[in-house]
């Protein structure tokens, strides 16, 4: 695929799960969304292999239209602060 325009949206959500969602929904025309103090929140906990606890399994919003790419932090109590997501 060979793009003419590549049309960027940069936005600070404030941690705005909502936010996100509306922005991820309407706004379409945009080829790649860029978001800081992105909204993770909490899914489910697994069976952990390292320990007897189990660990918690954290994410952003996804959806269909749109790959997602950000940093893996070795912490597991940090995650990264910023994000990008790319129109497909």
């Amino acid at each position: 695929m060979i793009l003419k325009n590549l049309y960027l949206f940069l936005q600070n959500v404030c941690k705005n799960r909502i936010l996100t969602n509306i922005i991820l929904e309407n706004e379409k025309e945009f080829n790649i969304f860029f978001i800081q103090e992105l909204p993770w929140f909490f899914i489910q906990t697994i069976p952990s292999s390292i320990s007897e606890e189990r660990d918690k399994v954290m994410s952003v919003p996804n959806y269909p239209d749109w790959l997602t790419f950000f940093k893996q932090l070795s912490n597991d109590n940090k995650h990264s602060r910023v994000l990008m997501y790319i129109n497909v």
